[in-house]
């Protein structure tokens, strides 16, 4: 992460190897767990937890928890999530994770869905129901989804102006 972050530090995180059902890697303030059930399904684990670990770690060294009191507007609402589009985008940056390999594995064509996610970003910044933001919320950050590629793609091409 100091790649990225020259003055990172982080303080303290706990981590912690389980049979957790919610995902492979899910963080909750400064506790971060890992899923050994799914990890032993993929072809490099190590590689693998050093990625997810690092993702992780960097939402902790963000405080992303601070940020998900319930946002009370669609306002409120498109602003925490485009805040979390581009922590993600940035996490998934750092911990050297890849999308396009992820998404093939998934049998998506990666160039189709960056386009699908952009368009579906769009809908979302013109949406004003409620209801729909809250949809596009729980939906696009799940499986390194829309809003993972949406923040990765923003944060590789803000990286190439610099």
């Amino acid at each position: 992460m100091a790649k990225f972050l020259p003055n990172w530090k982080l303080e303290e995180a706990n981590v912690a190897f389980t049979m957790n059902k919610k995902a492979n890697y899910c963080v909750d303030g400064k506790d971060i767990t890992a899923d050994l059930r799914r990890l032993t399904n993929q072809k490099d684990v190590v590689e693998n937890v050093v990625e997810g670990i690092t993702h992780e770690v960097f939402h902790v060294w963000m405080k992303e928890k601070e940020i998900e009191n319930e946002a009370e507007s669609e306002e409120a609402l498109k602003v925490k999530v485009k805040f979390g589009i581009i922590d993600e985008g940035l996490a998934v940056l750092v911990s050297g994770q890849l999308l396009k390999d992820h998404h093939r594995k998934q049998g998506r064509d990666y160039e189709d869905y960056v386009s699908a996610s952009f368009q579906a970003f769009k809908e979302f910044l013109k949406q004003e129901n409620y209801a729909e933001l809250e949809k596009f919320n729980r939906e696009a950050f799940k499986d390194m989804g829309h809003a993972y590629v949406v923040g990765n793609e923003i944060v590789k091409k803000v990286l190439q102006q610099i």
